[in-house]
C-alpha cells in the first residue's frame, strides 16, 4: 500500500506540508472510524431533514420494525449509552415521530411506538438511506460488499 499524503490546508502554518497517514491506515479501527465518517456524511448530504442524525434514522427504523420495544433493549441492540438513548428519544419525540406507552400489564415499562408522522418520515426516507450504501460502496463489486459486510459481521461477534 502507497503512503496517503495529506495536504493540511486548514491551517496557515503548515499549509504546504504533506502529512503522512500510512502508519494509520493500516489500523483498522482508524479506518473504519474514517469509513464511517464518510457515510454520515453522505447521509447529511442527501437526506431529507438535515437536522435528523444518522443515529436517530437508525433508531426510528428499529422502533418501526419492532413497535413496542423498549427503549433499554433499543439502546443495547444499538450499542447505545442508555443516557444518550434518553436523550434520543426526548428529541424524537419532542419532533412527533414517536411516541412513549405504557403497557397494560406492566408500569413500570413503556414501549417505544413511531407516531403517524414518525412513520411517514421513516418511509418517506427509506430509500435515500438504503441507497447510501449503493453510492458509497459502488467502487466494491457485489461479491466484495458481501465479503466486507461478512468480515464486519464476524468482528461484531468477537
Amino acid at each position: 500500500m502507497t503512503p496517503t499524503k495529506i495536504n493540511k490546508s486548514t491551517s496557515t502554518l503548515d499549509s504546504s506540508m504533506d502529512i503522512d497517514i500510512s502508519l494509520l491506515e493500516k489500523q483498522i479501527s482508524f479506518m473504519i472510524r474514517i469509513a464511517q465518517i464518510e457515510a454520515f456524511d453522505r447521509f447529511y448530504h442527501s437526506f431529507s431533514d438535515p437536522t435528523v442524525r444518522p443515529g436517530e434514522y437508525t433508531c426510528l427504523l428499529v422502533i418501526d420494525g419492532n413497535p413496542g420495544i423498549r427503549q433499554g433493549v433499543l439502546a443495547n441492540t444499538l450499542k447505545i449509552k442508555r443516557a444518550n438513548m434518553a436523550k434520543v428519544m426526548r428529541r424524537l419525540e419532542l419532533d412527533g415521530l414517536l411516541t412513549k406507552k405504557t403497557p397494560a400489564n406492566d408500569r413500570r415499562s413503556f414501549g417505544l411506538f413511531l407516531t403517524p408522522k414518525g412513520k411517514a418520515f421513516v418511509t418517506n426516507n427509506l430509500k435515500i438511506f438504503c441507497t447510501q450504501d449503493e453510492i458509497g460502496y459502488s467502487m466494491l463489486t457485489e461479491k466484495e460488499q458481501k465479503r466486507l459486510l461478512s468480515l464486519l459481521h464476524k468482528v461484531m461477534k468477537k
